[in-house]
This record gives C-alpha cells, sequence and structure tokens, in this order.
C-alpha cells in the first residue's frame, strides 16, 4: 500500500510480496527495480493508468530516494530476524524476547546497534596511532626530503614532517561514528526518542573523530587491543557496507538501511557449522561461496555453493541454504543447481536447509535417478533462537556425516 506525503510517497511493502496498483512515475518504478536499487524483482505497469505492480524481493528495511520513502516488512517476525543478524554479524547470542517491542527493522537494529555501541565505548574511546603529514617549525618525526626540496627550494623552514600522532581519530572510531550519524537519519528516530538521543550521544562523544575516510572500512582489524570494538564494528560494516545502501545514480542520492534475508541466513548457518568444527566436524574446514569452474572450454562459467565442507582440500559435503517456502519442495532450477554441485564435486549426497521445518509430506531425501545423487532437505526453525539454532545445526552435521 502507499499514501502520500506532503512531499515525500510513503510505500509500506512486505518481502517477497507482490503490491498492486502502486502510483508510482515511470522514472520511481525503474529506481525500485534492478536497474536502480533493486528492491523489486519485477515492476510491471498496472491496471490503472500511473501505477505499476512491484514484486518485492527477499530484502528487509527502509531505503528515501527519487520522491519515496520505502520501507520494507520482513516475513519473518522483526524480533526473530535481529537476533538473526546478530548472530549472523557477530555471534551474539540474543533472545528472542529482549528484542520484542520493536514494530519496524530499522529501529530495531537501531536500538541494538545502540546497546552493543554503548558497551563498547563505556571504558573510554579506543586510542590509536595514525601516519600524519603536515608542515611544521617544530622538527617531530622525520622529515620527507622530496617535499621539502619541491615545495621550499632549499628553504630550512617551514618542515615537511611525517610523524604517528596518538588520539582517537582512527579507523575504528571513525567507521563507529559514520555508522551511528547514519543510524540516525535511516531509523527516524525522533528528537524525543530514547533511540534518537543515544545515538545522538553516541555520535558527539565521537566527535574528534574525523569523517569516513577510504579505506578505513577495510583497513581495520580485529586484533587483541580493539577487541571491545569487535561486535560494533561488525554491525557497523552491516550499516555502511554494500548490504546497506549508500549511493548516488546521476542526480538523485538514495539513503537507506536494506537488509539481504538469504544472505543473513546463509551467514548465520555458516557461522552455527562453524562453531561445531572443534567436536562433530572432524577436522573439516567450513568455506562460504566457494568458487568452482565447472566448463574446462568456459572458465568464467564458476559454481558457488553457499557452504562446502572440506578435509584436506578435497568436498567431503556441500550445502545450498534456500531462504524460502519448503511447502512444495525443491523448484526443478533448485535440482539441477543441486545435481551439478554433486557431480562437480564428485559427491553423491548435498543438502538443501529451508529456513522453515519441513512439512511432514514431504520426504527428506529425494533420488535423482541416472546419476546417484542424493537430495537430502532439512529445515530449521528461526523461532528457537541462537541456541535452539546451533542445536539443529549440529543435529544436520550428525546426518550429513552419517550419510558420508
Amino acid at each position: 500500500m502507499g499514501y502520500a506525503g506532503r512531499h515525500k510517497l510513503t510505500l509500506l511493502l512486505r518481502e517477497a510480496g507482490l503490491h498492486a496498483s502502486l502510483p508510482l512515475t515511470t522514472a520511481q518504478a525503474r529506481w525500485l527495480g534492478r536497474n536502480g536499487i533493486g528492491v523489486a524483482d519485477t515492476v510491471q505497469p498496472g491496471r490503472e493508468p500511473g501505477t505499476f505492480d512491484v514484486r518485492v524481493g527477499n530484502l528487509a528495511g527502509a531505503v528515501s530516494g527519487h520522491g519515496l520513502d520505502v520501507v520494507i516488512e520482513p516475513k519473518l517476525p522483526v524480533s526473530s530476524l535481529l537476533w538473526l543478524v546478530g548472530y549472523a554479524t557477530c555471534g551474539m547470542r540474543l533472545a528472542p524476547h529482549a528484542l520484542a517491542g520493536h514494530s519496524d527493522l530499522t529501529s530495531g537494529f537501531a536500538a541494538l546497534f545502540l546497546d552493543v555501541a554503548r558497551e563498547a565505548i563505556e571504558p573510554g574511546l579506543l586510542r590509536g596511532y595514525w601516519p600524519l603529514d603536515e608542515q611544521t617549525s617544530a622538527l617531530r618525526g622525520r622529515i620527507r626530503m622530496a617535499e621539502q626540496v619541491s615545495r621550499h627550494h632549499g628553504r630550512l623552514y617551514p618542515l615537511e614532517v611525517s610523524h604517528e600522532e596518538h588520539g582517537v581519530d582512527i579507523p575504528e572510531n571513525r567507521i563507529l561514528r559514520a555508522a551511528t550519524g547514519e543510524l540516525l537519519r535511516t531509523a527516524r528516530a525522533g528528537s524525543a526518542a530514547p533511540i534518537g538521543v543515544g545515538l545522538r550521544r553516541i555520535y558527539r562523544t565521537l566527535a574528534e573523530a574525523g569523517p569516513l575516510r577510504a579505506g578505513d572500512l577495510s583497513a581495520w582489524r580485529p586484533t587483541r587491543l580493539n577487541s571491545r570494538y569487535h561486535r560494533v564494528l561488525r554491525l557497523c560494516e552491516l550499516v555502511l557496507s554494500g548490504r546497506g545502501v549508500e549511493a548516488r545514480a546521476g542526480q538523485i542520492e538514495t539513503r537507506g538501511f536494506l537488509i539481504n534475508t538469504p544472505q543473513v541466513f546463509e551467514a548465520a548457518f555458516a557461522r552455527a557449522i562453524g562453531e561445531q568444527s572443534d567436536t562433530l566436524l572432524a577436522g573439516c574446514r567450513v568455506e562460504t561461496q566457494r568458487s568452482l569452474p565447472y566448463v574446462e572450454e568456459l572458465p568464467d562459467y564458476r559454481l558457488r555453493p553457499d557452504i562446502v565442507l572440506t578435509r584436506g582440500g578435497a568436498p567431503v559435503a556441500v550445502l545450498d541454504t534456500k531462504y524460502k517456502r519448503a511447502c512444495s519442495g525443491p523448484s526443478r532450477e533448485d535440482m539441477y543447481q543441486m545435481v551439478t554441485y554433486a557431480l562437480c564435486h564428485g559427491l553423491q549426497d548435498v543438502h538443501l536447509v529451508y529456513a522453515e521445518p519441513l512439512p511432514p509430506e514431504l520426504p527428506e531425501v529425494l533420488h535423482v535417478s541416472g546419476a546417484g545423487v542424493r537430495v537430502h532437505l532439512h529445515g530449521v526453525d528461526l523461532g528457537q533462537g541462537p541456541d535452539g539454532f546451533s542445536v539443529q545445526a549440529a543435529t544436520l552435521i550428525n546426518h550429513l556425516f552419517a550419510a558420508i
């Protein structure tokens, strides 16, 4: 459904839903589709002139641009998706009931981010060293001779020096400040709302940290020194990287926070399996999106299964996660995909994992005629929280190795 505000049209959409007869301009419809921000899988003219039918992809969150405020409600309850995001991103084991009370995903994520950020900076802002090039009359560090000669032509002063500065203007704090500012703009937290007040307080606390610089996101590395920032920085990456949205196409500026729910489910399940590596996986390595060429003459044709377990470099199991209804079983395309995975990895058994329990009438194993391939179906109940999620992953692993 949609309704017109004073300046913008607000669209209230639902993940993986079809929304008919939305009052959009052609430019707005194109912006929503794959040639724009990719919110919609399909956009087609509606029955009435000036309207469009929009089928939303597997995304949840909010995005603004081109005269539209778009809010996409997730299929999962907000509390369930929030714990899944926290677990997939940084291994947080948050009980679903602790995340209840949020009606939309962006404000719920902002509240989660606020709690983690407060915990990270409570002992004080992280401090560190960073390289600084400056012009000065006092000698600090080393003189940059090339710049000294080219800029000052033999004069002694001022000096072009390079040295290390110590303080809070380091990549970790710049990332945290940028993500906090982005959430303040995206979560639409009111000026008096507790979440908005808390985010603004953190933003002011980080005032000495400069703006985000190119390469900051890739520059930081988890170490012992920044260990208390690990969780919040993983959440910052979600806000600031391609999984959130901040882009400019021509004169159109887009801002928002969108979560690709299938990717979150895949990452959470890979983490749950990886946590079993010491006890149940018997020396196996967990690899995600492992790239494998499968046509000798066409090296650009590559397979990327969601999860591959390897031992000594050799694949022992392939799993593919499906964030969709399991009621009717795998589609033909899914079966073609799984058979190809099995044949190219030299396996008889491959595994499809759905983000909901399997219906009782659906077979747990599908046998592919003539190929000797067995496709095992598994269902995961996301309503059980991270601890239940890990238990279900352990059960699947036991089943998986029994089939090897």
